[in-house]
């Protein structure tokens, strides 16, 4: 017994060590999810069916990102201007 993950352990064919994302029905609030890892992290959130907010700057392309994540993923995926 220890405070470690179980490495025998495996969830959906992967290894414990990888993060469990969240699962469809729950929202996730990106911040600077118009690109880079915040866009990364968007997507890996909306392909494991979690909808998801992204705030980020400028607006307008995060609003973009946030249509082509939705286009992508069939998820509802909202993109708001922060400043």
């Amino acid at each position: 017994m220890g405070n470690g993950p179980d490495r025998n352990h495996q969830v959906d064919g992967a290894a414990a060590s990888r993060p469990r994302l969240l699962r469809a029905g729950q929202v996730a609030l990106v911040t600077g999810g118009s690109s880079g890892l915040g866009l990364a992290i968007a997507s890996a959130l909306a392909h494991a069916g979690t909808d998801v907010v992204l705030a980020s700057w400028p607006a307008a392309r995060c609003q973009d990102a946030a249509a082509r994540l939705s286009a992508q993923t069939g998820r509802i995926v909202q993109g708001h201007g922060v400043t």
